[in-house]
């Protein structure tokens, strides 16, 4: 049974209203380029057996004032069939190796990650991978700041996984809008997403299109360790009506770890009493549906090579110790490069010297 569903509103003028697609890709990033994943060689199409399910985990190293310094994921995509399979998984990758449980070791070009093989029956493929932070950040759906107020110091958490969807004006019945729910919820319970690809749509009055700012519901589960303190655990969410922004002051420089993942698709479809008490019934379901569509988009932070097939990320961020920059090179005509100069003179001439010596003994 598709998810398309009609229901009948009062009137000869009841048209067809078409809803958001609940795993549309609204605006990429993620996945962290556009488009398909990649074939290879010069092959027309991908290769994998049946279904493959992806599931992801991503961990952010955070600077001293939050911004990512270190982006590392680990991808383990089962494909579930005997067969063939090869494809290029895109991401900005500076270095990659098999993870733990892998049936297969991962390839790298500059264009991602490569798979390539034979599946005898269900194989594993996990890969992990160290990304280049500043594509990797742009990714990702939860921006942390980290500010010093003098002995204090002020973390700053926001939800910024938000994106303008196209929706479509007008009205529709709440019993109408019920099947169309009831529908997709049970599609969404199945291993196979193709039935969710399929045209939604409700009979209802139409009043042309507008638009609605979705966010991506984000469950925080929050542990802040202020200098040589008990850590403080904290859970909420971000968004979905729900603040999202959450800021916590603490003496010191705190060390932070968080633990995000999206709301379940499930969780955001509306219920019958909520269609039944709306004024908006339509806009609560476009609005649920968008939403919905972001969990899907942000289920792949690094594409999965069956768009049909199930995806789930986490992600984490954790305050590491990072590299620090090399010191500034001095300027030439610096005291401190005459003094170096003079210094490097002085040993490269002395080797001179002691090897002029060694051959006029030898000579």
């Amino acid at each position: 049974m598709g998810v398309v569903a009609a229901a009948s509103a009062a009137g000869a003028a009841a048209s067809p209203i078409i809803l958001p697609s609940p795993i549309g890709l609204v605006q990429p990033p993620p996945p962290l380029t556009t488009g398909a994943v990649s074939p290879i060689g010069n092959e027309q199409e991908l290769r994998f057996p049946g279904r493959v399910g992806n599931t992801e985990r991503v961990v952010v190293g955070l600077r001293d004032d939050g911004s990512a310094g270190r982006v590392d994921v680990t991808q383990r995509l089962t494909v579930p069939k005997v067969g063939d399979y090869a494809f290029i998984i895109p991401a900005p990758v500076l270095a990659v190796v098999g993870a733990a449980g892998t049936q297969s070791e991962p390839g790298q070009r500059n264009t991602g990650i490569v798979w390539q093989g034979f599946s005898p029956g269900r194989r594993m493929l996990a890969a992990r991978a160290t990304l280049e932070p500043r594509a990797a950040e742009r990714g990702l759906p939860l921006s942390v700041k980290i500010e010093r107020h003098g002995d204090s110091s002020t973390v700053q958490l926001t939800d910024i996984a938000r994106r303008k969807v196209s929706v479509a004006n007008g009205s529709a019945r709440a019993t109408a809008l019920r099947r169309v729910v009831r529908q997709v919820r049970l599609a969404l319970g199945g291993r196979d997403r193709l039935l969710l690809s399929r045209t939604l749509q409700v009979d209802g009055r139409p009043a042309g299109t507008g638009s609605v700012v979705a966010d991506l519901p984000l469950r925080v589960r929050w542990t802040i360790t202020p200098d040589g303190k008990t850590p403080i655990p904290v859970s909420f969410v971000l968004g979905n009506g729900q603040p999202l922004v959450r800021r916590v002051t603490v003496r010191g420089t705190p060390k932070v770890s968080l633990e995000v993942e999206p709301l379940a698709p499930q969780e955001l479809l509306p219920s019958d009493a909520d269609l039944a008490s709306s004024k908006d019934p339509l806009r609560l379901t476009e609005r649920a549906l968008a939403r919905i569509a972001l969990v899907n988009q942000y289920a792949q932070y690094l594409a999965s090579p069956d768009q049909f097939g199930t995806s789930r990320t986490s992600y984490a961020y954790r305050t590491v110790a990072l590299p620090q920059p090399w010191p500034p090179v001095p300027q030439a005509d610096s005291d401190e490069s005459r003094t170096l100069a003079i210094v490097l003179a002085s040993v490269l001439g002395a080797a001179a010297l002691c090897g002029l010596a060694v051959l006029w003994a030898r000579s």
